[in-house]
């Protein structure tokens, strides 16, 4: 079975799609597992043997912010040369980084909530906004 990737709903509609890649991102930030992913990098390919995802949503001036600290476990595969650990990580967090801003821009042009930010703001917005459909800016 080929995984070809997802789509993004608005109103009911297909707006947009999102990549296998993307999806994998969807699946680790709610917490269901990527394991058995390989990732090729420049120095190392590495295989996703783990992941665990801490949010922490907080509104700052009527804006929300999203602190995500995403832990991967992998094993390394092979290297290319003699990299550091260090360096072998900092390619990974690049990497994650990377797609997630990049995930995180088409969702927010197409105004998708596919993550459910919005239940991580929902008991920090005030009752009488919520009722009438107060407006909060999602930063990543």
């Amino acid at each position: 079975m080929d995984q070809i990737g997802s789509a993004i709903l608005k109103r009911g509609k297909m707006v947009e799609q999102i990549s296998s890649n993307e999806t994998l991102l969807y699946n680790v930030f709610k917490g269901e597992s990527g394991n058995g992913k390989m990732e090729v990098m420049e120095h190392a390919t590495v295989m996703l043997l783990g992941s665990k995802t801490d949010n922490i949503g907080r509104l700052v001036n009527n804006d929300a912010h999203m602190e995500s600290l995403i832990k991967v476990r992998v094993v390394i595969l092979e290297t290319k040369g003699e990299p550091s650990l260090n360096l072998i990580k900092e390619e990974i967090n690049t990497l994650i980084s990377e797609r997630y801003n990049k995930l995180f821009t088409k969702l927010q042009e197409n105004e998708a909530d596919v993550f459910g930010m919005g239940q991580f703001f929902r008991n920090q917005i005030p009752r009488d906004e919520l009722k009438t459909g107060g407006q909060i800016t999602l930063k990543t």
